[in-house]
C-alpha cells in the first residue's frame, strides 16, 4: 500500500506540477473567461507545491513526535491512541496486539504461573503500544485483591468487552488457560483477515480516488478549449 501511495502522489505531483502551469499560461494569453471548475483546478495547481511541502512537513514532525514521545508516559499513551485509531491500520494494530497478550497470558498460565505473576510480564509488552501507568495497572489491580476480569475491565479502551467477558466467565469454570489460547488464535485470524483488507482495498481505493481525480482535472482543462473549437 506505501508503494501504490507514493506512486499515486507522484503522479498527482506531476499533473499539477509540469502538465496543468502550461495550459495557465495559454488560458491568460488567449484572455479566456473560465468555467469556476477550470479557475479551481488553476488555484489548486498554483497552491499546490506549497500545500505538498506542508503535508511533508506534517508527517516528518508528527513521526518525530512519535517517536521522541515514546520516551515518555504521556507520549506513549498517546502513541497508543493515534495507531489503534488510524483509518483502516487502527483495527489491524489493535487485533495484532490483542493476539500477542492472549497469547502470552496462555504461555505463561499454562506452564504453571499464577495469574498475579503471569501479568507482571505484560508492562514489557505493552512497551511499545502503553504507558507504564497503564501497563502496569493489571499487576497492581491483582495485588489489591481484583480478580483479571475485573483488572480487564478498568481498561476497556485497550481491552475489548468480547475479551473480559470471556475472561470472568471463564475464571468461575477453571478454563482460564483454553481461553486466553482461544481468544488468542480469534485475534490472530482477525488481524490476518484485516491485513488482507488493508493489502486489497487501500491501494484499489487510492487509485480509484487519483483516477476521478484526473478525469476532473482532464475534463476542466478541455472544457474551455471545447467551447472554443
Amino acid at each position: 500500500p506505501l508503494i501504490v501511495i507514493g506512486l499515486l502522489v507522484g503522479i498527482v505531483s506531476g499533473l499539477f506540477l509540469y502538465v496543468i502551469p502550461p495550459f495557465k499560461s495559454m488560458f491568460l494569453d488567449m484572455n479566456m473567461e473560465l468555467p469556476a471548475m477550470t479557475e479551481s483546478l488553476l488555484w489548486l495547481s498554483d497552491a499546490f507545491l506549497p500545500l505538498l511541502l506542508a503535508g511533508v512537513g506534517l508527517v516528518l514532525v508528527l513521526a518525530i513526535l512519535i517517536r521522541v514521545g515514546s520516551d515518555f508516559e504521556a507520549g506513549r499513551a498517546f502513541k497508543r491512541w493515534f495507531l489503534f485509531h488510524v483509518p483502516f491500520v487502527g483495527r489491524l494494530l489493535r487485533a495484532a496486539y490483542l493476539s500477542r497478550f492472549c497469547h502470552l497470558l496462555f504461555l505463561l498460565l499454562k506452564s504453571g504461573l499464577p495469574a498475579a505473576q503471569a501479568v507482571t510480564m505484560v508492562p514489557e509488552l505493552d512497551a511499545r503500544s502503553l504507558s507504564p501507568r497503564g501497563a502496569e495497572s493489571l499487576p497492581r489491580a491483582l495485588e489489591q485483591g481484583s480478580s483479571l476480569g475485573q483488572a480487564l475491565r478498568l481498561r476497556l479502551h485497550t481491552y475489548p468487552e468480547l475479551l473480559v467477558w470471556t475472561v470472568e466467565t471463564c475464571e468461575g469454570s477453571g478454563r482460564l488457560v483454553e481461553a486466553f489460547a482461544e481468544m488468542g488464535d480469534l485475534y490472530e485470524k482477525e488481524a490476518e483477515r484485516e491485513m488482507s483488507l488493508v493489502t486489497s482495498v487501500l491501494p484499489a481505493t487510492c487509485i480509484l480516488i487519483v483516477a476521478l481525480f484526473v478525469l476532473v482535472a482532464v475534463f476542466s482543462i478541455f472544457a474551455p478549449l471545447a467551447s472554443i473549437m
